[in-house]
């Protein structure tokens, strides 16, 4: 689990030092997100050689729209993100897709995605970036997330969910600790914990079920980071 729990849903990465924080964190990890990113790009349906449209959802630095544009020569990517730090050290580390990419300043809170993204897209992705909406809001990003998905375009998303019972959400956060003492880092204050409404994985499912996506399934799971998704009908 290696996103920050704390502060304010969105506006907490509006704050450089936060931000670089994080980008560290995620650093010191980079084999093992290597293997998650790997395993996303390996579940698009598409040929090399297609020119996807791509959306990625909660952007942040574009690892996971980088994954993509990477496997992808003719993709082209929209990477969503409101955090202006996240932006600039994103533009940097895409460097070697220019001209291939384009961030759109904006934010997902309230469920729903900006206008001006327009679509459809081949493939939306996200990457530990859902997480902290209530459950309704989920809900309705997954709607307006499959509505604007191209007919046989996939949702993939990175991200954490809710243990199935107590014992078993202390059982992964003492492994979390335990990780992060390991890699040098300060464990997450879970006192000022923002993402309280973490729900199970058969919600997530079960929303993009109702929202019209099909083949559905948790591809990948380690303690309470999930990849899951669906693909669109056509």
């Amino acid at each position: 689990m290696d996103t920050d729990p704390n502060g304010d849903p969105g506006h907490h990465w509006t704050d450089p030092a936060n931000v670089r924080d994080f980008v560290a964190r995620s650093d010191r990890r980079a084999a093992e997100r290597r293997q998650q990113f790997d395993l996303l790009v390996k579940l698009i349906p598409h040929p090399q050689d297609h020119p996807l449209a791509v959306l990625d959802v909660g952007a942040g630095f574009g690892a996971a729209a980088a994954a993509v544009l990477a496997a992808f020569p003719r993709a082209r990517a929209t990477l969503l993100d409101i955090s202006e730090e996240m932006q600039r050290i994103g533009h940097a580390r895409l460097a070697p897709y220019q001209g291939r990419y384009a961030y759109h300043a904006g934010s997902f809170d309230g469920g729903t995605l900006p206008d001006a993204l327009g679509g459809p897209y081949d493939v939306v992705v996200s990457a530990l970036a859902i997480h902290h909406l209530d459950p309704e809001h989920k809900r309705s990003l997954y709607r307006t997330i499959a509505a604007r998905l191209a007919a046989g375009g996939v949702f993939l998303q990175l991200d954490i969910v809710a243990a199935p019972n107590p014992d078993l959400q202390a059982l992964y956060w003492e492994i979390d600790d335990r990780e992060h003492h390991e890699r040098g880092e300060q464990p997450w204050d879970r006192t000022k914990i923002r993402h309280t409404e973490l729900q199970p994985l058969d919600d997530h499912l079960r929303w993009l079920r109702e929202a019209g996506l099909q083949r559905l399934d948790c591809y990948w799971k380690r303690l309470d980071l999930v990849l899951i998704g669906g693909r669109k009908p056509g």
